[in-house]
């Protein structure tokens, strides 16, 4: 039996790249072959499916509430990064227009992120947002096996079984898995290409970024037009959070996917660089302490709050730019927190920022 080993990581592929990957993918037909195009055997993709193993856990939300995650084992997480990583090709030559969030771009295209997906609304006075609740989770298990039965029509039966299985966790999508972001994608093709085609009979603009679906015009949305699109979301199979709807008039700021809309483009909000500032330092001080008294904090939980910092500063530059003052003072200080501090005078458990 082959070791599994996941796929090299690709880096804005050619179209050609992303076209030989679709095309090998969608003429498979048997397990044997599927295995082989995920470099193991079907005797090791039949065990992964027979025990799906997950580590569940979970992390706080901005709101203070918290979020679940189902992290799969390393076996099953290999297959997924597999299979993520020919789903998405085959995805980019279906993806809509509005789509922004979860799908690969090639190294001609425009970028399709957070930043690209507000910036199609500058211009639009009127702006509704609304949230699809509990997203990955609502894209059942039903509707998984609809969508690799109706993209592969050549795949045996038991493929599209295995598949299936190996997505799917408690009858859904789980949140944590390499592979869920594409497949919930792919399960909502006909939803994404319904709302276009009427938002466009509407001159209204529609992108969706994950669960968040942003509408704008320059006439205000009618009550009527939003119980249009609500009917075609729950129709589909899936949930607005009515919670999280907001609707902006003229003069109001619009935020959306963690942006604020302006006339001219888009902007962080208020406070977003100096709380930044401020989680880099409690970085460094964490550090500093750890490396003085050995307080045992976990690599994982170190790496994990590493993560999740440059992730913040990833999303400010993609907003600021690479070259803005701002954005090199916080790779700086970001850089500086990382450095092993060897030597520095006793420190007072008092003045640790509280984390």
């Amino acid at each position: 039996m082959r070791n599994l080993s996941e796929p090299k990581p690709r880096h804005a592929p050619s179209a050609r790249a992303l076209q030989l990957d679709a095309g090998r993918f969608k003429s498979l037909r048997s397990l044997n072959d599927l295995a082989a195009l995920f470099n193991t055997c079907a005797n090791e993709l039949q065990l992964v499916r027979s025990n799906p193993e997950y580590h569940i856990y979970q992390i706080p939300k901005k709101d203070g509430s918290m979020r679940l995650i189902e992290d799969p084992q390393h076996a099953l997480k290999t297959v997924l990064h597999w299979l993520n990583h020919y789903l998405q090709a085959v995805y980019y030559f279906q993806r809509p227009g509005p789509v922004y969030g979860f799908c690969i771009s090639c190294r001609d295209d425009a970028d399709r992120n957070v930043v690209n997906n507000a910036k199609n609304h500058v211009g639009n006075p009127y702006v509704l947002i609304m949230d699809l609740h509990d997203f990955f989770h609502t894209v059942t298990i039903e509707m998984v096996y609809q969508t690799f039965t109706a993209q592969f029509p050549l795949f045996e039966d038991k493929v599209i079984d295995t598949l299936t299985c190996v997505s799917t966790f408690k009858d859904r999508l789980p949140i944590g898995s390499p592979a869920s972001p594409v497949i919930s994608n792919l399960a909502v093709l006909d939803m994404d290409a319904e709302i276009e085609h009427f938002c466009q009979a509407a001159s209204i603009k529609y992108t969706r970024y994950a669960d968040d679906m942003v509408f704008s015009a320059k006439a205000p949305i009618s009550q009527n037009d939003i119980n249009t699109l609500r009917g075609i979301i729950t129709n589909s199979g899936l949930l607005v959070n009515e919670k999280k709807v907001r609707y902006y008039n003229p003069g109001e700021n619009a935020c959306i996917t963690g942006l604020i809309l302006t006339e001219n483009g888009v902007n962080l909000p208020d406070g977003y660089l100096p709380q930044l500032e401020e989680e880099i330092n409690r970085l460094k001080t964490v550090m500093m302490v750890d490396s003085r008294y050995r307080t045992g904090m976990s690599y994982q939980k170190l790496k994990l709050l590493k993560q999740e910092l440059q992730g913040k500063i990833n999303f400010a530059q993609m907003a600021l730019g690479s070259t803005s003052d701002q954005i090199i003072k916080l790779h700086q200080l970001f850089e500086d927190a990382e450095m092993q501090v060897d030597s520095f005078q006793s420190a007072s458990w008092l003045e640790i920022p509280y984390l």
